[in-house]
């Protein structure tokens, strides 16, 4: 479990550090670091479905994902104002408005919806009661969420 953890942080690090270089490694570095978490802490993770040699779970999550990703392009592809992707040395042969290799980056994020999901519901059912820990992290979720978006459009769009 801890060599995940540390493959979680240095994926995440490396993304920070070199994103030109290391930027798939972000659908990659929160699967790391919470897959061991929650399986720490009971939850369902696809650690336990592995050493059980059930991989229909990892099957469906990893589809579900790539169906998504390619519903989500469809849509932006017909909208006015629509994202276009570009990838460092791969950006060819499109779908959409994605270059084909891009759509590989929705499977693993699936997984790390997976992970995340199951590590929220752990928190809801601790603090379900608590009503001034669930206002501070709803009220702590929209500043990110706000930041994340700031970064986005300060980072991202073309001007």
């Amino acid at each position: 479990m801890r060599l995940f953890v540390f493959i979680g942080a240095l994926f995440l690090f490396l993304t920070i550090a070199c994103p030109m270089l290391f930027f798939p490694l972000v659908w990659l570095c929160f699967i790391f670091l919470l897959e061991p978490l929650n399986h720490r802490l009971k939850n369902a993770t696809f650690l336990a479905d592995i050493e059980k040699k059930d991989w229909a779970g990892i099957w469906s999550w990893v589809l579900a994902g790539l169906a998504a990703g390619f519903l989500r392009e469809l849509w932006n592809f017909f909208a006015g104002s629509h994202w276009e992707y570009s990838l460092p040395y791969l950006d060819f042969g499109r779908v959409f408005h994605m270059p084909v290799f891009g759509y590989t980056g929705f499977m693993p994020f699936a997984l790390e919806i997976f992970a995340f999901y199951q590590l929220f519901l752990w928190l809801r059912s601790k603090f379900e009661k608590r009503i001034h820990i669930k206002t501070f992290t709803y009220a702590f979720l929209i500043f990110f969420y706000l930041g994340c978006f700031y970064l986005i459009d300060s980072y991202s769009l073309v001007r």
